[in-house]
């Protein structure tokens, strides 16, 4: 049996290989603010976004790896948002740019987690092409070293299956 306290040990291994904050901070309860919550101390879980009291998001009875993949997924696109606009120069925005960094990262966490991700964002693409600017502007982030410290935190709040803190 898969329980939560496995989930967050390989989480923030994870995050170690992805170079990002090894230490997770885990919270109780919502704090009402998009950020993501889960639900049950064991497999399945629920994964819940929520802001301002209105449920945004939900991904039912989740297997241990499914709801790490989210969770994963949710960290190292913040991450890759926040790199790509902190060095975007003028005029030069591409999804792709934080879509490649997003699949590297991924791919850090779990090898064939990169061609998930990637299979994910090439769906998006279908419906919605990179314009001529941004194939022309794609560019390679510098991501964090494997070993490297302190990028990002994260937190994630858990709670009971009661909804108890």
């Amino acid at each position: 049996m898969t329980t939560r306290a496995d989930v967050e040990t390989w989480i923030n291994d994870a995050l170690s290989r992805m170079g990002l904050d090894r230490k997770m901070v885990l919270l109780r309860s919502s704090d009402g603010m998009a950020t993501p919550y889960v639900e049950g101390d064991a497999a399945p879980f629920d994964y819940i976004v929520s802001e301002r009291g209105k449920e945004l998001r939900r991904e039912c009875g989740l297997n241990g790896d499914d709801l790490a993949y989210l969770i994963l997924r949710d960290v190292a696109l913040m991450h890759a948002l926040r790199l790509e606009a902190s060095t975007r120069g003028e005029n030069v925005y591409s999804r792709k740019t934080w879509m490649d960094a997003v699949a590297k990262q991924m791919g850090r966490a779990r090898a064939d987690w990169e061609l998930r991700i990637s299979d994910e964002f090439a769906e998006v693409l279908k419906e919605a092409p990179l314009s001529p600017v941004e194939r022309a502007n794609t560019r390679t982030l510098p991501l964090p070293p494997v070993d490297g410290g302190v990028v990002v935190r994260h937190e994630l709040n858990i709670r009971s299956d009661k909804g108890e803190p």
